[in-house]
């Protein structure tokens, strides 16, 4: 229980920060979409593909995934605090932030879930998941996932609004506790 709720005031910021908190490319703020439902649109990993793009997000992150957040925290990087959320990890990634897999391992995901601060309604869900080296190693080749509240992609990939932020993180693009890797 202390492991989650010390994770919770600082764990992941998915980022969507500076371009990414803010409208899109198609002007739609993260959290909200006006993405058409057919044309051509950039699939999981950045392939090219006719229809909306695939939500690599597990649908059942919430059961499948370990629960960090022993409550919901103002998610402070994504959107300037407009947000409260709450941060899953699969395996990989829980066992990473323990200590047990440093730096994090390929395959891992972290999912931060969020939540209107005004009314808890739904808000975004955010996720990262480490790729095979060579993916984007100036980054820490990690891949950034932001999805509406309706399960509609809005971006997906090598996503530099949020590499930039998470590139500040103490340890592998990844933040936690107390600033230690």
């Amino acid at each position: 229980m202390g492991f989650a709720r010390g994770l919770a005031g600082s764990l992941i910021a998915a980022a969507v920060a500076s371009g990414g908190c803010g409208p899109s490319a198609r002007g739609a703020a993260v959290g909200s979409s006006n993405a058409s439902t057919g044309g051509s649109t950039t699939l999981a990993d950045g392939g090219p593909g006719v229809g909306p793009a695939l939500n690599p997000v597990p649908a059942d992150f919430r059961t499948s995934m370990t629960h960090l957040s022993a409550a919901r925290f103002l998610s402070r990087g994504h959107a300037g605090g407009r947000w409260d959320a709450e941060v899953y990890a699969d395996p990989a990634g829980a066992d990473a932030l323990r200590g047990e897999h440093w730096p994090v391992p390929v395959g891992a995901r972290f999912v931060e879930e969020h939540f209107e601060r005004s009314d808890a309604g739904a808000g975004p869900v955010m996720m990262m998941e480490k790729r095979p080296p060579g993916y984007d190693a100036a980054r820490g080749d990690w891949r950034y996932v932001a999805v509406t509240a309706r399960g509609e992609v809005v971006k997906d990939g090598i996503l530099e609004s949020c590499a930039g932020c998470h590139g500040e993180a103490p340890g592998d693009h990844v933040f936690r506790m107390g600033g230690a890797p």
